[in-house]
Order: C-alpha cells, then structure tokens, then sequence
C-alpha cells in the first residue's frame, strides 16, 4: 500500500530538463539516446515510416497532436468498412428478418471483441453499448441507487462528465465529496476516511436503505495526462467497505495504452470508454462494462474481500427511463407496467448503432495488429522527449519560456504520466502568452492541437493554480462580467497561488475560444496529445515553432 501511495501520488525525484539543443540532428540524437528502442516498432513488422505512407497520407501537410481529442482512422480500416457496406444489407436488429439476424450476431460479435480486447469476458463483464462514454457515465447517474445514505466521492481532476454524475447524488439526499492529492493519500494510508456518510444518524435504521455508494476517478486524466492506474482499485477495496462500488473512467488511458482486466482483484465495478478515442471511427459508439457478481466463497475457503462481489454492477442500476429496445413488454396504460430485458440489453434504449457496430471489431482489430503495448511505449517515448525539450527551453534572460503540467519530471513517468504535453508559454518578461496568439502559430505551421479548459475545470485549476473559490467567483459573475480589451500577453503574479479574490481580466471574447485570466493566471492551457501515427519531426515541430 505505501509503495502504490508514494509512486503515483507523491512527488518523486525530478529527471532534469534537456539542454538547449540549437539543431534538429541534435535533438534527433537526444530524443533515440532516451527512448529510441520503443518508437516505431510495431506488432505487426510495418515500419513508422511505411504506416504513414499507407494509412495516413492525408497527413502530408497537417501535424496532427489531438489524439486524445480524438484518433485518427487508419485508411484500409475505412477500406474494409466501405467493401463491407456496400456488400452487404444489415437491417435493424430487433426482428426475425435475415438481414436482422445478421445485425443482432454483428452486435454480439462486436461484444465479444470489446471484452477480449480489455483482456476479459462475459464471466467478468456485460458491456452496454453507447452512443459516447458520457452517455455511460449518465446511466450510471440515472439509475445508480441513491439515498440518504449514499455518498458520491470522486478525484478533483475528473472530466466534466463525470462531475455531472453529482447532481444524481445530491438529489436523492447523498453526500458528495471530492478528494485532492492529500485526501486520497490519507484514504489510501488508512489515515483517515472523507468519504463517510454526512448524517450518522441514519445507522440506527438498519435495514431502512441500502446506502449504496459510488467512488470515480480517471485512470488518466484528460487535462495534463497524470494517471491514476487501474490497480488503485485494489487499494480503494481494502479502505471502502463492500456497500461502495468504484467506477474508472478510462476513456483517455485506452487510446494509447492497454487495458487489462484480467485480474479479478483490479476489476473496477463500472469502465466508460470511448471508442473514437482509440480507433477513429465511428465517432458514435461508447460502451459502459458492467461487472458482474462472483460466486459466493466455497466453504471452509478464505474469502478474499477486495475479489468477491456478491451484487453485479450492472443489476445493481434501477431502470428508470423505459424505451424502444430495452424492454420486451410494456403497457400503454398510466400504470407503465412493462417487462425489461435482461443485461446488457436493457439499457440499450431504442436501436443501438448497429451499422457502426458491424465496424467496430475491424478497428480494434487494426489496432491490436499493432499491439498496444507498443503503441503506449511509442507515445510515451514522444510524448517524454516534448516534455524534456520544452522544460529547457529558456529565454536570454534566463526566464523559463515554458509553464509545464503534469507529472512529467517523475522518475516513474511512464506509470504516472500519459502521453500528453500540457504547458502553456511565457514571454521574456514572464508573461502567460494568450492561448489564441499560441495556437494561431501553431495552426500557421499546420499544427493542429487542443486549448482551454479541456472539459476538466479540477485538473485546470490544480496545475494552473487558481483557486477553486475565485474559480466559482468567475462562473457566478460570468454573465455581467463585461469584454473588456486586453493584449494577448498579461503578466504572471510572482506568487502561484493568487488569492481567492484575485481579478478578472477577459483577454479575447471568441465563444470557445474566450480568453480568462484569474488572478494573473491563464484559465487554460495548450496541450498536445499524441497517437501512434505521429512521428519525431511532428512534436520537435511543437519545439520549434515555440523556440
């Protein structure tokens, strides 16, 4: 337990910053003296250099740096796809026609594959088909069940969707809690438990409800890429006692790194994934794996807590909402009597995408041809050789050119960062460069990358360093607060944390693309993202075009 608290939740000896490297030969040589054994060597023999020329060749004048955003598709997936369509006839799966049957065995097929591609099967798993991992997590918000009794705790830097899982909670009465770093160190230790329930009270009615409760965390967080692996589970099962299920959102770690949930003792009860993150298309399918109950222990055997469970995940969520698809009867009459399906079936509402489903398994297949344990190693060995370069990079005057997030001068880096690059750029003078001024350079030099808040306002404030106070601030006064003109540089406050009322400068008012400042601080940053398409020159240009 301490070894997993102090490798991925503290702070651990810093790798030092490369060296100003004036040639891109230089560089070149830098980056394969760190990590040139894991780039570009794939499963499948195809060189880096050949899978460009065959699967990417749009890419000749675009640097694409948003896999996390989303990846891209190879072409001869797009290929095969397009003979498949135009071949045959899939009619929509619920009823007996021929071209039905085929639909119903492409979604089943399509299941299978997404359990062997995590590594398990239906003896662990059901998987409810989505249309995104948003829907997913809104599913177990609906129909998760809450009381008085129940609490909702999950880690501060979380996606937006999952923070929309509070409502749910606070409705029926639970308490929410969300932890810092120091909270979940202090669960994880056994120091002390934040997650208990608001009113004690309510222990004295036994049976009176079930107190069912929910914890979620990222098992890489979207923002900076810092990763909270899924073998935290484990941990979470020694600390919370068998009424709390855990829910991981993985839909950024499965886009570039395996997934495996072989292990009965890291099964998390509830993974939301996206699969456009990971193949490309379609860009409408998620999938919620819902675990399923374990046999009781043999007798005379030891029960192993953290591995047994004794109520599904999946049967635990109480249907609410009653549509096309899910159910096998349903009355008409204000009684709204109806018979439902049974897993995973009935929480696939309406006509789940079976056309986008009878794809899928030639996606990840195309990815597993690759291995993705080759392409976590290939993402990794850029996305460290960016970090490295751009912790270096410094002004004449000495002044650091770049503000770096996340986790990358830890020795454990590849266990406790993603491959994502996160930073935002300062001027001469120590001023945050706006984040539109940034990504029209890049955009210039075709490089395409993400800016703002990226969907997860907790991260964002905690490498930024706004306090979350002076964050609710801004959101209560953001419809009075007026657009006022600002140059696309403002001056950094010498200290890190600025106070809770610390003032708010509107730099650029453009929709999406609207410029904050918080006590001096940017409300944002620019973060590049990287897939196992991209190559050396695509990140040494994000350098190049800073230097």
């Amino acid at each position: 337990m301490v070894d997993f608290v102090e490798s991925f939740l503290k702070l651990g000896a810093a790798i030092p910053p490369a060296a100003r490297l004036v040639s891109e030969a230089d560089r070149r040589e830098y980056f394969l003296s760190l990590s040139g054994a894991k780039y570009g060597h794939f499963r499948c023999g195809r060189g880096l250099t050949e899978l460009r020329e065959t699967e990417f060749s749009r890419l000749h004048e675009l640097i694409y740096l948003d896999h996390t955003g989303s990846a891209l598709y190879p072409a001869s997936y797009i290929g095969e796809v397009c003979d498949l369509l135009q071949q045959e006839v899939f009619g929509n799966p619920h009823t007996i026609s021929s071209c039905s049957r085929k639909s119903q065995a492409n979604v089943e097929r399509a299941r299978q594959k997404v359990l062997e591609f995590f590594s398990t099967d239906d003896d662990n798993y059901d998987v409810i088909f989505t249309s995104s991992a948003t829907q997913a997590l809104r599913i177990v918000g609906e129909s998760f069940p809450w009381d008085k009794r129940s609490v909702f705790g999950y880690t501060f830097e979380n996606h937006t969707s999952v923070l929309g899982l509070r409502s749910y909670a606070a409705s029926a009465g639970a308490r929410v809690a969300s932890l810092n770093n120091h909270n979940l160190v202090a669960l994880l230790s056994g120091q002390e438990n934040p997650l208990t329930c608001h009113d004690s009270s309510l222990d004295a009615e036994g049976g009176a409800s079930d107190g069912w409760s929910l914890f979620a965390f990222p098992a890489e967080e979207n923002f900076s890429g810092r990763r909270l692996p899924v073998s935290m589970v484990q941990h979470l099962r020694k600390v919370l006692d068998s009424k709390w299920k855990i829910l991981v959102d993985a839909a950024s770690w499965a886009g570039h790194s395996p997934l495996s949930l072989a292990a009965r003792e890291c099964q998390p009860d509830y993974v939301v994934v996206s699969f456009y993150k990971i193949c490309g298309f379609p860009t409408s399918l998620g999938a919620l794996l819902c675990r399923r109950p374990t046999p009781p222990p043999l007798p005379h055997s030891v029960p192993l807590a953290s591995n047994h469970c004794s109520v599904g995940a999946g049967q635990l969520l109480r249907k609410r909402f009653v549509g096309g698809g899910s159910v096998l009867h349903v009355s008409a009459a204000p009684s709204a009597v109806a018979s439902l399906k049974e897993l995973p079936e009935r929480f696939e509402d309406g006509t789940v995408d079976f056309i986008g489903l009878t794809c899928l398994p030639i996606g990840l297949r195309k990815i597993q041809e690759l291995s993705m344990e080759a392409i976590h190693d290939h993402c990794i060995a850029l996305a460290q050789y960016l970090a490295a370069v751009l912790d270096g990079l410094r002004h004449s005057t000495g002044v650091p050119a770049v503000v770096l997030y996340g986790a990358h001068n830890r020795i454990t880096s590849a266990m406790a960062q993603g491959p994502i690059v996160t930073f935002n750029v300062v001027d001469s003078g120590g001023r945050y460069v706006g984040l539109n001024r940034v990504l029209d350079v890049f955009s210039a030099r075709g490089i395409q990358v993400r800016g703002g808040m990226l969907c997860n306002a907790g991260a964002c404030l905690s490498e930024v360093g706004i306090p979350e106070p002076a964050f609710e601030d801004f959101i209560r006064s953001s419809r009075s607060v007026p657009h006022e003109a600002g140059s696309s540089s403002v001056r950094a406050v010498p200290s890190p944390t600025p106070s809770a009322s610390g003032a708010v400068e509107v730099v650029t008012e453009e929709g999406c693309g609207t410029e904050v400042r918080i006590g001096g601080l940017p409300l944002g940053a620019i973060r590049v993202s990287v897939g196992y398409y991209n190559t050396f020159e695509d990140v040494d240009a994000v350098y190049s075009a800073i230097e």
